[in-house]
């Protein structure tokens, strides 16, 4: 059997109210500041991207300047990271346009469909082929540094 929620009550003793616990409530005002922060560094590489007038995009310079500022050191990664994996988890949202997408061009499916399907696996296939090979040369480079620092 399950406790009704108490009323929320507007002043002081809202958080009380709500059972809250702070760690939740500042795990959550962390994220949306991280949130934030990587939307005004996508605002400004796209903002640099057509400063400079290139068709590099600008999500990507976006990302160049993260790498940088993590690698110098002026960012760390735990500022970032419940931010990061928030929108990591919630990455499955940003596909539904595509599938709408598909269905309002029913046309070009049945004309090109097996095309688009070919390519969208390979490259499937490419990217994790690709990322798995990284992935298993960064664990070999990080467990050797990790026996040179133990020794």
């Amino acid at each position: 059997m399950t406790t009704p929620l108490k009323p929320v009550w507007i002043g002081r003793d809202f958080l009380h109210k709500r059972n809250f616990p702070k760690s939740t409530l500042r795990g959550v005002a962390a994220g949306v500041l991280q949130i934030g922060f990587f939307i005004l560094i996508t605002m400004a590489g796209n903002w640099f991207a057509t400063l400079i007038h290139t068709s590099f995009p600008g999500s990507v310079l976006s990302l160049f300047i993260v790498f940088l500022l993590l690698q110098t050191g002026v960012l760390r990664l735990k500022w970032l990271e419940t931010g990061a994996n928030w929108l990591l988890s919630e990455l499955l949202l940003l596909f539904i346009p595509s599938a709408v997408g598909i269905v309002l061009y029913k046309h070009l499916m049945e004309i090109d469909g097996w095309k688009i399907i070919l390519i969208i696996g390979i490259s499937t296939i490419l990217v994790m082929s690709a990322t798995g090979s990284l992935t298993q040369v960064l664990l070999k480079y990080r467990n050797h540094k990790q026996k040179e620092l133990s020794a």
